[in-house]
């Protein structure tokens, strides 16, 4: 009788989890002598969006105000949803 040893590929199932990273729903609008010069609605890393209020921008948080909870993506990501 001989013995066959199966061999499954390593998960990272945990390191995944250590790994993911906050992500909130943003509104970014940048405003030039009382016109909207921009608006967007992103998906982004609270990092992302503190950098669009130092370079001006007027940021609102969504998930924040209506109570939601962020959401974890496996990775850093800029996701524009909306630009008008």
């Amino acid at each position: 009788m001989t013995l066959i040893k199966l061999s499954y590929p390593k998960t990272r199932l945990k390191e995944d989890f250590r790994k993911m990273i906050e992500h909130r729903l943003y509104s970014i609008e940048k405003w030039i002598q009382g016109e909207q010069t921009e608006n967007k609605i992103l998906l982004c890393t609270p990092k992302c969006a503190t950098m669009y209020m130092l370079k001006g921008y007027e940021v609102f948080d969504f998930h924040e105000s209506l109570g939601m909870e962020p959401e974890q993506l496996c990775e850093h990501s800029h996701k524009q949803l909306l630009n008008v």
